[in-house]
């Protein structure tokens, strides 16, 4: 059957992205302009006398850029927030509806400590993403953006120099990512692997200590914590590296440029204005663009975390089946059944059994010889590979899980209570029963 794609979280607070851009770049470009009339006024009380009324209109207005600087960095913190929270509550209560859907062997399929690590870890790093990652990456990239322009405005020569590095820089990166990848996607495995092996952990606890000195789950658990550890270092390790010698790349444009400045100064072509505000907006372009790089792995794990969502997302839910069929009791038959959980191995073969009705049937074999699976079959929870189910006659593969569920119940070995009373556990399969019927 044909997966359905799912969009992306990022796309559904695409528009509010937007909003958000545009408020950090206005944020950035009033920073930057403070700080152009800053260097300005200080060049202006080197070269030339200036009144007290130009020394306040500079401070007015260098006062003026710095509270909309601060103003439009609250608005697109308050608007990057509101609609990653938001995107998170749309992600989760897409994920419980679509796990409604699925059928009882997808969760047969998986186990409980994944699914709990998507929905709670895998959904966290999305806002995570969305929340913290992507606002910095949206600065740090216009940030260089508007200072190269800043520069090469004030000087092309120099605006070129600063960028000189940059190419190389970007394929660094191009580099490097690819090393990030790989490492990030077994630093994901092994925190995936962990959170399972500890909530298994946790709900076996009384197992456990039954064996005392005996079990050996305990060091499975720490094993797999160390590994976790050894590849956060590793990660660590990957990053503190590669990053020292980008940071050195981006310098050295920052060293091309004073070289060439300093040419230009002493030959009169540019003034010392110039020049100085050249180097401080270049200071902050190269801590800007650096800053960039460091920002990389949350869209590694943003990338790892929605592969997470989409496993469960992408996966079919069951038909829906519509009848008119008026569930009725009578007798279980199965006839040339066959069955196979992984399309390789039969589990059951040429399975032909009759439960009458108004019998008491017991089914006895060995661990592993199909006792669950011929009761998982008869509940619908699985499709038979050849051969068919009937009950009363009718097939059960053409009756609805409604119907289904009127005319059979299981009661597992392991039983699951909800944190509510007894009665509260009995009504909610009959929200209406009476008290006589839960007794």
């Amino acid at each position: 059957m044909k997966k359905q794609k799912q969009n992306s979280p990022a796309q559904d607070v695409k528009r509010e992205n937007i909003i958000s851009g545009i408020f950090v770049s206005l944020n950035i470009l009033f920073g930057t302009l403070s700080l152009i009339i800053v260097v300005l006024m200080v060049g202006k009380l080197m070269t030339e006398d200036i009144s007290i009324n130009q020394i306040w209109l500079y401070g007015a207005t260098i006062a003026a850029c710095l509270t909309l600087k601060a103003l439009f960095y609250g608005l697109s913190i308050w608007k990057v927030h509101d609609s990653a929270y938001k995107a998170l509550v749309k992600i989760r209560v897409k994920m419980i509806n679509h796990l409604k859907k699925l059928p009882v062997s997808f969760f047969q399929k998986r186990k409980t400590g994944d699914l709990a690590n998507i929905i709670n870890h895998d959904v966290e790093q999305v806002e995570l993403y969305l929340a913290h990652g992507l606002p910095e990456i949206m600065s740090a990239t216009f940030m260089p953006v508007i200072i190269l322009i800043t520069v090469l405005i004030i000087d092309w020569r120099l605006g070129l120099a600063l960028a000189s590095t940059v190419p190389v820089t970007l394929l660094l990166q191009k580099i490097l990512n690819r090393l990030w990848s790989g490492w990030t996607k077994q630093y994901s495995a092994s925190t995936k692997k962990m959170s399972e092996d500890l909530i298994e952990y946790i709900a076996t606890i009384p197992v456990i200590k039954a064996f005392s000195d005996e079990e050996q789950k305990t060091q499975k658990v720490l094993d797999g914590m160390q590994d976790y550890i050894s590849w956060v270092k590793k990660i660590m390790l990957s990053i503190s590296g590669p990053m020292s010698i980008i940071a050195m790349t981006l310098e050295a444009g920052l060293v091309i440029m004073v070289i060439i400045g300093s040419t230009l100064l002493s030959e009169n072509q540019i003034d010392i204005q110039s020049f100085v505000l050249a180097i401080v907006l270049g200071g902050i372009f190269t801590a800007s663009f650096a800053k960039l790089e460091t920002l990389h792995h949350y869209r590694i794990v943003y990338q790892q975390a929605t592969s997470g969502i989409n496993s469960v997302m992408d996966c079919p839910p069951a038909p829906e089946k519509k009848d008119d069929f008026v569930p009725t009791a009578g007798d279980i038959v199965m006839k040339d059944v066959d069955f196979s959980y992984n399309n390789e191995k039969k589990t059951l073969s040429n399975i032909n059994l009759t439960f009458k009705e108004n019998t008491v049937n017991a089914i006895v074999g060995s661990s592993g010889s199909g006792k669950s699976t011929i009761a998982n079959l008869i509940m619908g929870f699985w499709p038979v590979n050849n051969g068919a189910i009937s009950i009363n006659g009718k097939n059960i593969a053409d009756i609805s899980s409604e119907s289904l569920s009127k005319l059979v119940s299981i009661v597992q070995q392991e039983v699951f209570m909800f944190n509510l009373s007894v009665e509260e556990n009995i009504r909610i399969g009959k929200q209406d029963a009476a008290k006589e019927e839960i007794i």
